[in-house]
């Protein structure tokens, strides 16, 4: 009776699981037009056409003997704009939801562990991706999950790029998190599908294989025509050869008023994975927005409004290129029935016409300097649109000389780009935060971690989840709630020559330590260095010392020194230095009597003399 129950509710489930598929895939045709049009302009195919018969993309760059030219702006706006906004490493701060002084140091902490995270799971590599699909597309996505096979099957966390064109979100989202339901569409092999132990191999066995390479056409045609991925099987190919789109649909239910993220996958007609509680706290996909269009999960991103620029100057260049071939082939005229026929042989080119017949060459006019300038105004239009300058790309404006000059107009790109940095700090923030909250809870044994400190060491952390049941002494606690601040652009400066100036005049200041210093330099293991440091300061107050001691004056010149100052004190009216039992020795007193009968003595008066006489008198001896 139960399984009675159990089938006709995944019967249920399965129609609600096809309405959605079919209401979020037909949301996106228009979309996916859009973007099948940027792939295209991307990489570079801007006479593009469809071929209905041989089913591919062609593309012509002559049309009736006329030149067509590529200037693919697009894709280098797109690549300088990427590095651009990448080129400082993402820092995150963490800040444990409780803070207080005293958890400061599992704070900092946390930041390592993340920074670890972020180099462990090639984090920066997925970042260039998902950039290049949010500047093209308007959007990138991760997919963060728990895999359960890594770390020699103790488990850690997964991110991985999901290519736009494969995720579907509910049409009547305005916000990811506001989505009831998100569809991962991807091609899978059946081979993989029966080797993995999260589906029903009963199932799988009964897949039929699809002639797809993806579940967008538009995706399909790019991947077909451009990287000659092969649609389907062949008539030979064994059945487990054979490849399926496979759909997983995560969605909100709520249960007793709590709300809980399920999932249930579908390949083809079959349901290889039933619906299931994952326990999560989310959908576990975020989204990397190039640009915020208000109330839309997709905005316009950069590329659309640099196709009709980049249209009409390939038009201009193609005019140039058409120029060139006439100037250097030439233009006549010729008597219609003149019979003119061109020979080449060895005595060289022999051009034949009929007798009475003309055949004249056509001057041609110089060409329009116009066609110069719009260029030139195109490219500047470019410039001004992608947000990526001269002095962004590394080249020298004209009349641009100083190094404040260029760090101007790379103050100006930055300003461009700030909210895509600003969209990227954000959607870090969201994947970090996310990541503590997962680890918190799947961490149950302890695990050493080797991040990097900020003097460029090595150093061993012990980490563990706020969910474990044994916690041992001195482990870093991972606990769910925290606040990620991330940080990628330095507010220092652009240039990396005016951020080491400023360092300098801060460090001159006193408002920075040297280590911080040599940071921003970035001249290798600032340990070491700073290492070396302390020892030459070791090395030079020994020598310090040992060139003090060889400097002091011997004890005979040290006594006749202290009985000068009393003498030279007497004869000039004030009170004697105080002197104490050490300072009377034999060359002290032995250089007043030498004093008494030298010549300045006897030219003293009366009263001077007798008052040196009176303290050597005092003394003994």
């Amino acid at each position: 009776m139960a399984d009675k129950k159990d089938k006709e509710s995944l019967k249920t489930f399965e129609a609600k699981f096809d309405r959605w598929w079919n209401s979020a895939y037909n949301n996106r045709n228009e979309i996916d037009w859009k973007w099948f049009i940027y792939d295209l302009w991307v990489s570079g195919n801007h006479y593009a056409k469809w071929d209905r018969n041989t089913q591919q993309i062609i593309s012509t760059l002559r049309d009736k003997g006329k030149p067509k030219v590529v200037i693919n702006k697009i894709y280098t706006t797109l690549r300088a704009v990427r590095n651009y906004s990448l080129r400082n490493q993402p820092k995150p701060e963490v800040t444990p939801y409780n803070w207080n002084p005293k958890n400061l140091d599992e704070a900092r902490d946390l930041s390592k562990y993340l920074e670890y995270l972020h180099d462990r799971l090639y984090l920066r590599y997925k970042l260039k991706a998902s950039v290049w699909h949010a500047l093209k597309y308007s959007v990138g996505a991760w997919q963060v999950v728990w895999d359960e096979q890594a770390e020699d099957k103790k488990g850690e966390v997964a991110v991985r790029v999901v290519d736009p064109y494969d995720l579907y979100f509910d049409p009547n989202a305005t916000d990811p998190k506001d989505a009831r339901y998100v569809f991962l569409a991807v091609r899978r092999s059946i081979f993989d599908l029966l080797n993995d132990d999260k589906y029903i191999k009963e199932e799988v066995e009964q897949i039929k294989t699809e002639k797809k390479v993806a579940a967008s056409p538009l995706k399909s045609r790019l991947l077909v025509s451009e990287k000659g991925q092969f649609m389907g099987s062949t008539e030979e190919s064994a059945p487990d050869e054979g490849s399926v789109i496979v759909k997983e649909c995560w969605y909100i239910k709520y249960v007793n008023g709590q709300k809980q993220v399920w999932l249930c996958t579908k390949a083809g007609d079959r349901t290889i994975r039933k619906p299931f509680n994952t326990g999560l706290t989310r959908i576990p996909f975020f989204i990397l927005s190039s640009d915020i269009e208000p109330l839309s999960i997709y905005g316009t991103g950069w590329v659309k409004n640099l196709i009709p620029v980049n249209r009409q100057l390939d038009r201009l260049e193609s005019s140039l290129a058409e120029y060139n071939d006439l100037v250097n082939k030439g233009k006549y005229v010729a008597d219609k029935g003149s019979g003119v026929r061109v020979i080449n042989n060895e005595h060289g080119q022999i051009i034949e016409k009929k007798r009475g017949y003309e055949v004249a060459h056509l001057p041609i006019a110089p060409i329009s300097p116009i066609i110069m300038t719009q260029i030139q105004q195109y490219n500047t239009y470019i410039e001004d649109i992608g947000g990526a300058h001269e002095a962004s790309m590394g080249r020298i404006p004209t009349g641009v000389k100083s190094g404040k000059g260029i760090e101007a107009l790379q103050v100006g790109d930055a300003n461009n780009m700030s909210e895509l940095v600003e969209n990227i700090e954000v959607f870090l923030e969201e994947v970090y935060e996310y990541i503590l909250s997962l680890v918190a809870q799947k961490y149950q044994f302890a695990r050493n971690i080797t991040p990097t400190t900020t003097s460029g060491e090595r150093e061993v952390v012990q980490v563990i989840g706020e969910d474990a049941n044994n916690i041992p002494d001195n482990t870093l606690v991972i606990k769910k709630k925290n606040v990620v601040d991330v940080k990628i652009t330095s507010w220092l400066a652009t240039t990396t020559l005016a951020k080491q100036e400023i360092l300098m005049e801060l460090y001159n200041a006193g408002v920075i330590d040297k280590q911080t210093l040599l940071e921003g330099y970035q001249i290798g293991s600032i340990a070491d260095i700073l290492g070396r440091l302390e020892q030459e300061k070791v090395d030079a107050a020994a020598t310090q010392i040992a060139t003090e001691k060889a400097s002091q004056p011997a004890p005979t010149q040290a006594g006749q020194q202290q009985a000068i100052a009393i003498i030279r004190s007497i004869i000039n009216g004030q009170q004697p230095p105080e002197i104490t039992p050490e300072m009377i020795t034999p060359e002290f007193t032995g250089y007043f009597d030498q004093f008494m009968q030298s010549p300045e003595a006897q030219s003293l008066d009366s009263n001077t003399l007798n008052a040196i006489q009176a303290f050597r008198d005092q003394l003994g001896f």
